[in-house]
């Protein structure tokens, strides 16, 4: 389904898709101009008044391939607007009703974490999310927490010509590079396999076709925070817990 920027605020349209409610998989909106107000309200009914996934397009992006690949919504597990513990006990759910299992290891990319804040982390978040796994009989799952931070004074360059430059597309990820800290590791992984497996997720963000600085799950929470309170000022309906609305 898609619209423009007239139609999609007539109220026949909007009746047509309360009324469409279940039958519609997604809803692709291509709109004119960079109206904030046409955004939200778009948003506010794809996202709470009627859950659909949902893609706004600016036209101009249409005309410029590069940025066009770019444009992607996939149905992957995401988060949900819960706070940490409830969500962990959500995606837990979840992925019982997949795998019929639960999962033995659980690993946390926590972002926006300063030095000073780490002993919080550790003796506050850490136990909460521990906590919130006695809803389930008999359940210790082994856990990995890792803190990124992004504003570091570390900068990657290349030396092979007579000029410094920005290294290879490959060999290290970025010029700019992230910091993690370990600060939980009951999983007992060796530096090689968080480093493999860090590197892996800076490849798995789907709106932008080549590696990002953090690790895809860190890019999504950033979007999800700013839709839910930016945008939408309210949390997402839970029918789009299991996809990558946002």
């Amino acid at each position: 389904m898609s619209c423009t920027e007239s139609s999609f605020l007539g109220q026949g349209h909007k009746s047509d898709v309360y009324r469409s409610e279940g039958k519609i998989q997604m809803v692709v909106c291509i709109i004119m101009g960079t109206r904030d107000d046409l955004y939200g309200a778009i948003k506010k009914l794809c996202c709470v008044q009627t859950p659909v996934p949902s893609q706004v397009i600016n036209v101009r992006t249409i005309g410029q391939p590069t940025r066009l690949r770019s444009c992607s919504l996939s149905e992957l597990p995401s988060a949900s607007g819960h706070q940490p513990s409830g969500h962990a006990v959500h995606l837990s759910k979840l992925s019982f009703q997949v795998n019929h299992c639960l999962p033995e290891k659980i690993v946390v990319y926590r972002d926006g974490v300063s030095d000073g804040q780490l002993k919080t982390v550790a003796s506050y978040e850490i136990p909460q999310l521990q906590k919130c796994f006695e809803a389930f009989e008999n359940y210790h799952p082994k856990m990995v927490v890792f803190v990124v931070q992004k504003k570091i004074s570390t900068n990657l360059y290349l030396a092979a010509t007579e000029n410094f430059a920005t290294p290879s597309p490959g060999t290290v990820g970025c010029g700019i590079p992230t910091h993690y800290v370990c600060v939980l590791n009951t999983a007992n992984l060796s530096p090689d396999h968080m480093q493999r497996l860090t590197f892996k997720l800076c490849h798995m963000y789907w709106n932008w076709p080549g590696t990002i600085r953090v690790p895809a799950p860190c890019k999504y929470a950033h979007k999800l925070a700013f839709l839910s309170g930016q945008i939408l000022h309210h949390e997402p309906a839970i029918q789009l817990c299991e996809n990558l609305f946002f």
